[in-house]
């Protein structure tokens, strides 16, 4: 399995606008990004870290394989989706509109040794 779609805890809408809980333990780094249409991120994979998107807004095209490619698969997430990258999925994000993402990571991608669970593919 390259990904698995995942939701949030729960989402309330209601006049004053939507909260989303995402998660309530299990997660170590939070980050926010934002990127603009047209613009790719990743080709990389984690060696260690389970990794989880929730998009805020906007709408992303994820490339998935393994390392050897023997697998791939593409996917669009639109605003509200919620899904999870597996350790050693080499994945890529192209931003088909504006967007604005929440990524968390199990383990936290710096290392106490300085070194990143980061790695690039050729």
């Amino acid at each position: 399995m390259l990904f698995k779609r995942i939701s949030p805890d729960f989402v309330i809408t209601n006049p004053k606008g939507t909260l989303a809980q995402l998660c309530h333990e299990g997660w170590s780094q939070v980050n926010v990004l934002t990127s603009p249409a047209g613009s790719f991120r990743g080709n990389h994979y984690h060696k260690d870290n389970l990794e989880c998107f929730y998009v805020v807004s906007g709408r992303l095209r994820v490339f998935f394989s393994t390392i050897d490619k023997s697998e791939a698969d593409v996917q669009l997430f639109n605003e509200g989706d919620m899904f999870a990258i597996y350790p050693n999925i080499v994945h890529s994000l192209e931003s088909v509109s504006d967007t604005v993402l929440v990524a968390l990571y199990d383990k936290g991608v710096e290392k106490d040794t300085g070194e990143k669970d980061i790695w690039p593919v050729e």
